[in-house]
């Protein structure tokens, strides 16, 4: 597509849980705990390397106050994001990218 918008950055669903941890003055740990998903993964999840499947979304659910169409909606959104961004030769921090390493399979 021709003059297409492609944003220089995308919000992994981990980000919008850490502010909300904060906010709320909850622990990884804690939500660990709470919604049955191992820490490992929370942490994975908190610093963007791990995304937020739909059975995580559904167990974040009644913690966070958000639904898991939400979570999944954003996971999508970075998901595509990160694959435009690629497919344009833009690396994650808006760096360009070789065009090599742009190819999406």
């Amino acid at each position: 597509m021709k003059n297409q918008y492609i944003p220089d950055s995308s919000t992994h669903p981990g980000e919008v849980i850490a502010e909300y941890l904060e906010s709320r003055g909850m622990s990884r740990v804690e939500l660990a705990e709470r919604s049955g998903v191992d820490l490992a993964e929370i942490d994975g999840i908190l610093t963007g390397q791990v995304p937020v499947d739909s059975l995580k979304a559904l167990r974040f659910e009644p913690i966070l106050g958000r639904s898991a169409r939400f979570w999944c909606n954003l996971q999508l959104h970075h998901d595509e994001a990160l694959k435009r961004r690629n497919r344009a030769g833009i690396g994650e921090q808006g760096q360009n990218i070789p065009v090599a390493d742009a190819i999406v399979a």
